[in-house]
C-alpha cells in the first residue's frame, strides 16, 4: 500500500485547527505521523486518537504542545494491523475539537517485521543479555534500536542502549535467526525494561521503522557477597608450604584411564605439578555441593609459552567413573584466548556446549562459574562472558573442583591460581523467577 495523504481540517469551536500535512508512509512500516500547524492565538497544542476499527472507540495515544507537528512513529507504539488515525487540537481553554470533524488515516501494520519474543535469558549483576528472532526489513535483515529504562519503559522518553553488543544502532544478520546482545554498564539489583523497534535504511538520517516489539524485563543482581543468596562450602587460600593439597580434597585423577600428578602448593598458589607433559591436575573439593553451586578463582599467573589453562569443574559425580561440568579459561600456543563451558565424562568424552574467544584473560583475573537450573555461566570479575542452557538433563553431582594445566617448557610458573571458593545459593525469590542474583 503507498503513501496516505490528507488535508483535511479539524476544527475546535470556529477556528480551523490540525489538518494533515504528510500522514502515513508505509510498506510494513510507519515512518511519520505529520499535521499542519494552526494559527490560532488560542492554540495549546494537538492530541493524537487512535482506533483499530470503525466500530471501536478512539483512544488518546500522545498529547504535543504548540511547537509539535510531527512525531516518528516508532514512539507512538503501533501494533500490528489495522489503525484509524485522527489529530485534534485544543485551546488554552481545555476546548477541543470535536471528534465528529477529526478526519481519521486509515493504515495498516504489517506483521512480518515485528518482533514478538524479546526475552532476557541471562541476567548478571552489572549486564543483561537479550535474546529475539530477526525480521526482514523490505526483504533484508533490519536494524534494531534497542532502549532500556528503569523500572518501567515508556518507548519515546526510554533511551536508546549506548555499550554492549546490543548498542544502538543494531545491525541484523539473517532473517529468522536467533539474535543474542549484551546490554552493559546497568545498576545492581534494579529493575530494567528492554523494548526494540527494527528498522531500514541508515541510522540518522530518515530510516524507515517497523512496529515496536514486545516489552520483557530483568531485575539486576546484587554485587558477589552482597546479596545474601550466596554461601561457602568450602575455601582454600593455599596458604601451606608442605606442598600438597589438604585433607578436604581428593585429587591425583582427571580420566579413569589416566594417571596424573596432583596439584601443589606453592607461596600461597596452587599450580601443576613438576611430572607430567602436559601437565595436568585436578582436585575435588570433599565436601558435598548442592544442585545450583558455584566455584571462583583468582588468576595469580596466567599466560606463557605453552597451553595453558584453568578449569572449574561443577556438579561432578563420583570418581573415577564421573561426569561434570567443564568450564574452562585458556590461551593457547598462539597466544591466543578462549572461554568454554563443556560436559566431561570419565574415558575422555567432551562434549562442548558454548565457546568464544573474545575475552583476554590476564593476571589477577577472578574467574567464577555457576550451574543454576541447567544454565552454566563464567564470569570474568563479575561480568559475564559466556552463558549457555545445557541441551540434556542437568547434572547434579556431590563434587566439585579445579583442573590445571600447562605444557613445558613453563608448566609451572605459567598457570596458577589462588583464594579457590565453592559455594551454594540460598533459595530466595530470585531463584525461583530464574533471576541470577549472586
Amino acid at each position: 500500500m503507498g503513501r496516505v495523504i490528507a488535508y483535511l481540517c479539524v476544527l475546535l469551536l470556529a477556528h480551523p485547527l490540525a489538518a494533515w500535512a504528510d500522514g502515513v508512509s508505509f510498506n510494513g512500516t510507519c515512518a511519520t505521523v505529520a499535521w499542519n500547524a494552526n494559527t490560532e492565538s488560542d492554540l495549546a497544542g494537538y492530541r493524537l486518537y487512535d482506533r483499530v476499527s470503525l466500530s471501536g472507540t478512539p483512544n488518546l495515544i500522545a498529547t504535543f504542545g504548540t511547537q509539535i507537528t510531527s512525531v516518528p512513529c516508532s514512539q507512538l507504539g503501533f501494533n500490528a494491523g489495522q489503525h484509524y488515525l485522527s489529530a485534534r487540537a485544543f485551546d488554552t481553554s481545555g476546548n477541543e475539537s470535536p471528534s465528529a470533524t477529526a478526519t481519521e488515516v486509515p493504515f495498516v501494520i504489517v506483521v512480518d517485521n515485528i518482533v514478538s519474543n524479546l526475552s532476557v535469558p541471562t541476567v548478571n549483576t552489572t549486564d543483561v543479555t537479550l535474546s529475539f528472532t530477526e525480521v526482514a526489513c523490505a526483504g533484508a535483515p533490519c536494524s534494531y534500536d534497542v532502549r532500556v529504562q528503569s523500572p518501567v519503559i515508556s518507548w519515546g522518553q526510554a533511551a536508546s542502549v549506548a555499550s554492549g553488543t546490543c548498542a544502538t544502532p543494531l545491525a541484523g544478520t539473517t532473517v529468522g535467526a536467533t539474535k543474542t546482545c549484551t546490554v552493559t554498564g546497568l545498576s545492581t539489583t534494579t529493575a530494567y525494561q528492554f523494548q526494540l523497534v527494527p528498522f531500514s535504511g541508515t541510522w540518522g538520517s530518515n530510516p524507515i521503522f517497523g512496529p515496536l516489539s514486545n516489552i520483557t524485563g530483568a531485575t539486576t543482581g546484587g554485587a558477589p557477597g552482597g546479596a545474601g543468596d550466596r554461601y561457602t562450602i568450602a575455601s582454600d587460600g593455599f596458604d601451606r608450604l608442605n606442598g600438597q593439597l589438604g585433607v578436604n580434597w581428593l585429587s591425583g585423577y582427571i580420566r579413569s584411564s589416566q594417571t596424573l600428578p596432583e596439584l601443589q602448593i606453592e607461596s600461597n598458589v596452587v599450580e601443576p605439578s613438576l611430572l607430567g607433559s602436559p601437565s595436568n591436575a585436578m582436585a575435588y573439593v570433599g565436601a558435598s555441593v548442592p544442585a545450583n553451586h558455584w566455584a571462583q578463582i583468582s588468576l595469580s599467573a596466567f599466560g606463557g609459552a605453552g597451553f595453558q589453562s584453568v578449569r572449574l569443574l561443577l556438579a561432578c559425580t563420583a570418581p573415577p567413573t564421573y561426569t561434570c561440568y567443564e568450564m574452562t579459561v585458556a590461551r593457547n600456543t598462539g597466544g591466543a584466548f578462549s572461554s568454554k563451558i563443556a560436559r566431561f565424562s570419565a574415558g575422555v568424552s567432551v562434549a562442548d556446549l558454548a565457546s568464544e574467544a573474545l575475552t583476554s584473560w590476564t593476571t589477577n583475573d577472578v574467574v567464577r562459574v555457576h550451574v543454576r537450573d541447567g544454565v552454566l555461566t563464567i564470569y570474568r570479575n563479575d561480568v559475564s562472558v559466556l552463558s549457555v542452557a545445557d541441551p540434556d538433563p542437568p547434572l547434579s553431582g556431590p563434587y566439585a573442583g579445579l583442573l590445571m594445566g600447562a605444557n613445558a617448557p613453563d608448566a609451572v610458573t605459567a598457570t596458577r591460581g589462588n583464594n579457590f571458593v565453592i559455594g551454594g545459593f540460598t533459595v530466595t525469590a530470585s531463584d525461583v523467577c530464574g533471576c541470577d542474583n549472586h
